[in-house]
């Protein structure tokens, strides 16, 4: 449909929910670490921390402390949604990107959302999938925040905001619905 490459990614990207039993490579690696110190932020401000989580022990245990903080709280949505997606957060990537900020900074939330798409895109670019993990918070902010941040290594200083799972699809989605009634046009009506 599209010629153009960058928006070729767009159109083809999804969220992929299983990966395959299978490393990244360091060329892959270095791929995605130099497209996120390309992100831009509000006035440029560059505060943005990443994790390149590549341990899956380490991804292992964040995933399960998402899963105590759930049952914790008794969020049996949150709990039945991941039973009935995968056993892992994190749908058993070879690589989660945690994304953080120092607290107080009313940007970084923009930001980490422009540096987790750039993400996205860059991995679906290179062949690779990824699913965008918002839940992951609850590890940073549950009884295992503090194991959890020395894990990922995020600054003492930071609070996770979003993260990423990155790895080679073992499977394929369908798009979602477009909603163009979504999109609205103002235009000068003068002419």
């Amino acid at each position: 449909m599209f010629t153009n490459a960058i928006l070729r990614a767009i159109d083809e990207r999804r969220s992929i929910r299983a990966f395959e039993n299978k490393e990244l490579t360091q060329d892959e690696i270095e791929l995605l670490r130099q497209a996120v110190l390309a992100v831009p932020t509000a006035m440029n401000l560059q505060e943005l921390k990443y994790s390149f989580i590549l341990d899956t022990n380490i991804i292992e245990e964040i995933s399960q402390a998402v899963i105590k903080t759930f049952e914790q709280e008794k969020n049996q949505e949150a709990l039945e949604r991941i039973r009935g997606r995968h056993t892992s957060v994190f749908y058993g990537a070879p690589l989660v990107i945690t994304i953080s900020a120092p607290a107080g900074n009313s940007y970084s939330d923009v930001n980490a959302g422009i540096a987790v798409q750039t993400l996205a895109l860059a991995a679906q670019g290179m062949g690779l999938g990824s699913c965008i993990i918002g839940m992951a918070k609850a590890a940073f902010s549950g009884s295992k925040a503090r194991k959890c941040k020395e894990l990922a290594r995020i600054p003492a200083d930071c609070e996770l905001i979003i993260s990423i799972a990155i790895g080679h699809a073992a499977i394929s989605k369908e798009a979602h619905d477009l909603r163009p009634d979504n999109i609205t046009f103002v235009r000068n009506n003068s002419n």
